[in-house]
């Protein structure tokens, strides 16, 4: 969404080892539309939504093209177009996915390097997500991922239009009975990060909002279990 030349620059770094696949979503401008065309010229495919939709809706968009486009291909790795992901980063995610061809593979930063407004809501996250879900996602918000093939139909039914969706997608492993693994990635905010979309209140509460609603829904259902046990165990079933 609405990229500057740091777009083509990782392009252009990364256009000899992998296909590559851009969606605009809904960037509008003459500015942006020169962006995206460079980035053609430079050999990446590109696809558009008309209006703004979502990183959720863009991951998707891009996951159903690749399906139409290539039956064999054994998975995506997804990268941000600001230059927070290096092309050796992204290299090494691409290893880790033919080490571990049918894991979710993610990129995972040093929270110390991070400005602290990003650190401490990273921090905070990572341990809610992990004493509700039981899974030790060192970096639950990190967007350098390797997608494999066989995770491909559940990615396209996930819920999810924008930030929510790469949360939505740790918070189903456990139901998929998927596995992942992480890669150290470089930590990199440029100019403290003043390139992204993501609004910290607004995009912050969506994504922290869904492991909420995943920890509630499981205390609940322990706490049914658990009464469905007592009850049962107050009744005497011995058949004379």
């Amino acid at each position: 969404f609405q990229p500057d030349d740091k777009l083509c620059a990782l392009v252009d770094a990364l256009k000899d080892s992998f296909p590559i696949l851009i969606v605009d979503d809904g960037s509008g401008g003459e500015g942006c539309a020169d962006v995206f065309a460079r980035a053609q010229a430079l050999g990446a495919a590109v696809i558009h939504h008309r209006v703004n939709l979502g990183k959720g809706i863009a991951l998707k968009t891009g996951i159903a093209h690749i399906v139409q486009l290539d039956a064999d291909i054994p998975g995506v790795i997804t990268a941000d177009a600001d230059g927070q992901h290096s092309p050796a980063d992204i290299a090494r995610i691409a290893d880790a996915m033919a080490e571990h061809p049918d894991a979710l593979i993610l990129g995972t930063r040093d929270f110390s390097k991070m400005p602290a407004r990003s650190r401490t809501g990273n921090t905070i996250t990572h341990f809610a997500f992990h004493a509700s879900t039981g899974l030790d996602v060192s970096d639950t918000q990190t967007g350098l991922r390797g997608l494999p093939r066989n995770l491909f139909p559940q990615l396209l039914e996930l819920a999810g239009e924008r930030y929510e969706y790469e949360m939505n997608m740790l918070l189903a492993i456990n139901a998929w009975g998927a596995r992942f693994y992480e890669v150290k990635i470089d930590t990199i905010y440029i100019d403290g990060n003043k390139s992204t979309h993501f609004h910290a209140l607004k995009d912050g509460l969506r994504v922290f909002s869904r492991v909420m609603k995943y920890a509630v829904s499981s205390l609940v259902s322990t706490g049914v279990d658990y009464a469905l046990y007592l009850l049962l165990t107050s009744f005497d079933f011995n058949v004379a």
